[in-house]
């Protein structure tokens, strides 16, 4: 419901593509888990990505959206068209991922 809100002139739009980061988070933890037996709990992002890297390159590449996470939530600057479409297609790239690791 958000993303069909989510506009890159709506205050919705940070919003959406910061609930997508995060979301997209959790579920390269999942990856983690199911196929190292460990996450990065730090918040580093380098290290999360080193992790994932690790544990499904493919899946690595979609952490890319981390770029965005500062522009959407701690910047005057709205997100683009382009960054909710990035944040949308990680999230949906990793939340399959997740959902099939092993």
């Amino acid at each position: 419901m958000l993303r069909d809100d989510a506009s890159d002139t709506t205050e919705l739009a940070d919003a959406f593509v910061t609930l997508a980061v995060h979301a997209s988070i959790a579920c390269a933890d999942v990856i983690c888990i199911a196929r190292l037996g460990r996450y990065s709990p730090s918040g580093n992002h380098a290290e999360s990505i080193k992790l994932l890297q690790a544990a499904d390159t493919d899946a690595a590449k979609h952490l890319r959206l981390l770029s965005i996470k500062t522009k959407a939530g701690y910047t005057h600057r709205p997100v683009s068209n382009d960054d909710i479409a990035t944040a949308l297609g990680a999230f949906r790239a990793l939340l399959e991922l997740a959902r099939s690791a092993r």
